[in-house]
């Protein structure tokens, strides 16, 4: 039985070990994470949030938004309720800002906490490899630590992936200037056959400037298929 056991603890060693040295790049992170999950990840994903903005330490005001994800399609977000004529749409690699029903401002955008925390795990990996390289990331730098793999140039825009569960955790960006801006994952939690972090902050210099918490979390069949076209902004619904 002891033989058996040693065996066993053996085999995991070295196919943790394997796994490890599998890792040799920025690439093989992405690829990773889209390996370990495919097939499993949700396609889908609606959710409200509580969304407290702060300055300083004080919360100055409080927002209920709405939102909709088809993984590798696009996201859309309304501000206080789900018949808002008001919120953003990304889609294609960009932004688009609605109020009144209207698009008041657009541009490109590649939403990288979109495609590091869920479009990673439901699009092919040369994709969000491909969409993380036009968002500023240096794959050709790749550091680790105990918990984490860090892509990324640490003076211009770095991520970090858990090892253990290949979920996305946080990006920090450094401007030229010095100033720094970041988005966090927390309270990682199983939902479905995989994981949804109900818990988002980001930071301006180290100080938290918005939080996200999670509430209503579904996981539908299939969700309208015009649900990420650019017109009809307030009748969308889900």
């Amino acid at each position: 039985m002891k033989t058996i056991k040693f065996t066993c603890i053996l085999l995991l060693t070295l196919c943790t070990i394997s796994a490890c040295n599998s890792i040799q790049s920025g690439e093989d992170v992405i690829k990773a994470m889209h390996d370990k999950y495919e097939g499993q990840w949700y396609p889908h994903l609606t959710f409200a949030q509580n969304v407290y903005f702060y300055k300083g330490d004080t919360i100055q005001r409080e927002q209920i938004w709405w939102e909709a994800i088809t993984l590798g399609e696009g996201l859309i977000i309304k501000f206080d309720s789900i018949s808002s004529d008001a919120g953003y749409l990304f889609r294609n690699d960009s932004l688009y800002v609605y109020n009144q029903g209207a698009i008041v401002n657009r541009g490109p955008r590649v939403h990288d906490a979109l495609e590091l925390g869920f479009n990673v795990y439901g699009q092919p990996a040369d994709t969000t490899i491909s969409k993380l390289k036009s968002a500023g990331f240096d794959f050709s730098k790749l550091d680790e630590d105990e918990r984490y793999y860090i892509i990324g140039d640490p003076t211009k825009k770095q991520v970090w992936i858990e090892k253990e569960r290949l979920l996305f955790y946080k990006i920090k960006t450094t401007a030229p200037n010095g100033m720094t801006s970041g988005v966090e994952f927390h309270k990682y939690e199983k939902l479905g056959k995989t994981w949804i972090s109900p818990e988002v902050l980001f930071f301006n210099n180290g100080k938290m400037t918005m939080k996200e918490t999670y509430f209503d979390m579904k996981i539908p069949d299939s969700l309208p298929s015009d649900l990420f076209s650019k017109e009809g902004f307030q009748a969308k619904t889900w």
